[in-house]
């Protein structure tokens, strides 16, 4: 298993998998644009990246071309793979509903569920984390060690703050099309 966001922003990566795998299973994780904006900026991650950094870009517009880049490449790209290899999972429903979800993901894999996938953050020390080389750590969750439980409050909390502009109209199609709504 790799969780690496990155990699959506590069399709040749994601095709790669296609070739290096026998018959790989993909988890299309996904998250509501806002939250995940709001997360890009909290954790400032253009800061750490030497491409967004030298963009040009506000902090904003990085984090929402991210999201969006992102998910329209993952979205092209798992249309050539068969339904019974790929599942859609939202972030919400990890932190809100993380049972049913994991159980969702464990049938979808092939695994069998155990209790302790609901406490990811139990012996954190033994948990590989840290990757093995120094950009793998921009591949996982950079609030990681800041945790001590999964936090169904995190799905929601963008909301206590004021977006800087809309999402743009690309933007909100595909969110709806990954089973997002907005109000009018």
């Amino acid at each position: 298993m790799d969780k690496s966001p990155i990699y959506c922003l590069f399709p040749w990566v994601l095709q790669r998998a296609e070739k290096e795998f026998d018959q790989p299973r993909y988890i299309h994780l996904v998250r509501n644009p806002h939250g995940m904006i709001r997360s890009f900026e909290d954790a400032k991650i253009d800061v750490l990246i030497p491409f967004m950094r030298e963009s040009g870009y506000s902090r904003r517009q990085l984090a929402e071309l991210t999201w969006l880049v992102s998910h329209e490449n993952a979205s092209t790209f798992l249309r050539t793979i068969p339904a019974e290899r790929q599942i859609l999972v939202r972030f919400e429903d990890v932190v809100q509903e993380s049972e049913s979800t994991g159980r969702r993901l464990c049938d979808f894999l092939g695994l069998p569920f155990v209790a302790e996938m609901l406490d990811p953050y139990l012996e954190k020390e033994r948990r590989m984390t840290d990757g093995l080389k120094t950009a793998s750590q921009y591949g996982g969750d950079l609030k990681f060690h800041l945790h001590e439980r999964i936090e169904a409050t995190v799905a929601d909390r963008w909301k206590q703050y004021s977006c800087d502009g809309d999402l743009s109209q690309m933007t909100h199609r595909l969110a709806e099309s990954l089973g997002y709504s907005f109000p009018a």
